[in-house]
């Protein structure tokens, strides 16, 4: 059996550690359920309009808008793209940056995360917001936590098979 030199070690432990930043790039971008589509229409804790679409694997593969606005009415509003979507099951997760056209303006450029659960059997639904991240450091948009009730309107998840 050969002895380990120094620059074996060396060689074994760059390849160790390029094989795990490979392992941590293909989990930034993690698989979703095979895509699926979200809309809600409603308020808690302020009103929400959104529609979002996911046809692929990839969570950024998405499309769609989310626009909100404070309980106090239009003074707070921050829309913007969906940039980012998961379903599971009857639950969801996506993000959206928030772009020019929100007020006030210090927060263009933040994304926010949203996760929605759709009741099920009667259920009431349910929606939860993470603010404030910088663009581009959310690395999965995975249904997080959606503990506020929908007071009014709905939202909906639909995996792409077809199913409510």
């Amino acid at each position: 059996m050969k002895k380990l030199t120094r620059t074996g070690i060396a060689a074994l432990s760059t390849g160790l550690l390029i094989t795990m930043v490979g392992v941590g790039t293909a989990s930034a971008h993690e698989r979703g359920s095979g895509g699926g589509s979200v809309e809600g229409d409603g308020s808690s804790f302020g009103s929400f309009k959104f529609h979002g679409h996911n046809g692929s694997r990839d969570p950024f593969d998405a499309s769609g808008y989310f626009k909100g606005t404070s309980p106090a009415g239009p003074i707070i509003t921050l829309q913007g793209p969906i940039t980012c979507l998961v379903v599971d099951g009857n639950r969801a997760g996506f993000i959206y940056r928030i772009d020019n056209s929100s007020t006030p303006s210090p927060f263009t450029g933040q994304e926010v995360k949203v996760s929605i659960e759709q009741g099920r059997a009667g259920g009431k639904d349910k929606i939860g917001f993470s603010f404030g991240a910088p663009a581009g450091t959310n690395k999965d948009c995975k249904p997080g936590d959606a503990s506020s009730n929908v007071d009014k309107g709905y939202v909906k998840v639909r995996g792409n098979g077809g199913h409510d």
